[in-house]
């Protein structure tokens, strides 16, 4: 390692080949999700985990837990998407 570090020093090294990137193309590429859709997916989210928590300390499995954090995390995203315009 130390040798490839003394070469580059030197200015004997051939030139790096690897991908530059220009920071005004990493500005033009659209997202993932809207911003919209990434709220209301946190929301339903953190509502399935409510859901399974309060399931869980209520003496419930954690299979059940699971279910019902599923079953919680459809309808926080079906109620999100329908108040959230």
């Amino acid at each position: 390692m130390s040798d490839n570090r003394s070469a580059l020093h030197n200015g004997s090294a051939l030139h790096d080949s690897s991908p530059r990137h220009d920071s005004s193309a990493a500005h033009n590429r659209s997202a993932l999700l809207s911003q919209r859709a990434a709220v209301i997916l946190l929301l339903g989210a953190l509502t399935a985990i409510g859901a399974g928590v309060l399931t869980c300390f209520n003496g419930g499995t954690l299979a059940s837990a699971a279910l019902v954090g599923g079953a919680a995390f459809g309808a926080g995203v079906t109620f999100f998407h329908t108040v959230i315009d």
